[in-house]
C-alpha cells in the first residue's frame, strides 16, 4: 500500500500534465511531501502549492518538484 505522500505525487499528472512523474520519482520525492503533511498541510493544499504558478514549460517534473518542495517548505506549526 502506498503512502498518502506517494498518492499526492502520483496524482499530480492528472491535475497538470506537465507534472507527470514516474514511480521512481514519486518514491524519491515522497519524504518531502511527508514533511509537508507532517507540518499540518492537507493533500489538497500540497497539490495546490505544487501545481499553481507553473512556468510555460517544465522540462523535468521530478527536478522541478524537488526544488519547489524544498524552497516552499512551510514552517513548523508549533503550539500557540
Amino acid at each position: 500500500m502506498r503512502s498518502e505522500a506517494y498518492s499526492v505525487l502520483a496524482g499530480l499528472g492528472g491535475q497538470e500534465s506537465r507534472l507527470q512523474l514516474s514511480d521512481g520519482e514519486c518514491v524519491a520525492l515522497e519524504h518531502l511531501v511527508d514533511e509537508w503533511l507532517a507540518r499540518g498541510l492537507g493533500r489538497e493544499q500540497v497539490t495546490r502549492s505544487l501545481v499553481s504558478g507553473l512556468p510555460a514549460s517544465v522540462h523535468s517534473a521530478g527536478a522541478f518538484l524537488r526544488t519547489r518542495l524544498e524552497n516552499k517548505m512551510p514552517p513548523h506549526r508549533g503550539p500557540p
